[in-house]
């Protein structure tokens, strides 16, 4: 799925590939807090991207490299670029093809540090690295949300009476969902 293409344009066994590694970055992604958008216009509506990613004021244009030829895929992330994204990253598990198309990209447009090439699992690990390292910065009143914006509350030690009447109560509670998702009330 890359720019100007859609899942429907990917034969009956790539389709589900191209989407399952959009959903565990999504999944992923989501865990440490960040939004998603998928297949988002850029450069007028004339070319879209797979996925883009947001945690406060970082944005992540992802383009994930399953089926499209190398050449779309070189012109799909300086289309990123000229776009304004100042973070686009390349996916692509097979190896060979994610070399060849750093090498052509480089040889096109020069080394560019806004433009990552990895492995799925290698860009999970670098979400984490980024919502870690946002989670340490302070937050800039009127520029994105905390990650967590309200505090926690602390722990409260409960007699074995409370926490039986905790457990009992949520049992009834789970009961009566039981009953209205069956149709009775």
């Amino acid at each position: 799925m890359t720019a100007k293409h859609s899942t429907s344009g990917l034969s009956r066994e790539d389709a589900p590939r191209s989407e399952a590694v959009k959903g565990e970055i999504i999944r992923v992604a989501g865990a440490w807090g960040f939004s998603h958008e998928s297949e988002r216009p850029i450069l007028g509506g004339t070319t879209r991207v797979d996925l883009v990613l947001k945690l406060r004021s970082v944005e992540i244009a992802v383009q994930i490299a399953v089926t499209s030829p190398i050449d779309l895929e070189v012109e799909n992330l300086k289309r990123c670029l000229d776009a304004g994204f100042r973070e686009v990253a390349l996916l692509c598990d097979a190896t060979v093809k994610r070399r060849i198309i750093k090498e052509r990209f480089v040889a096109a447009y020069g080394r560019r540090e806004e433009v990552t090439f990895g492995t799925v699992r290698q860009f999970c690990r670098r979400l984490e690295a980024i919502a870690q390292e946002i989670g340490k910065a302070p937050l800039v009143p009127g520029v994105g949300t905390p990650t967590k914006a309200k505090p926690e509350e602390a722990p409260v030690d409960l007699s074995e009476a409370e926490k039986d009447a905790v457990v009992k109560d949520m049992l009834r509670e789970i009961r009566e969902r039981q009953r209205r998702a069956k149709g009775k009330t």
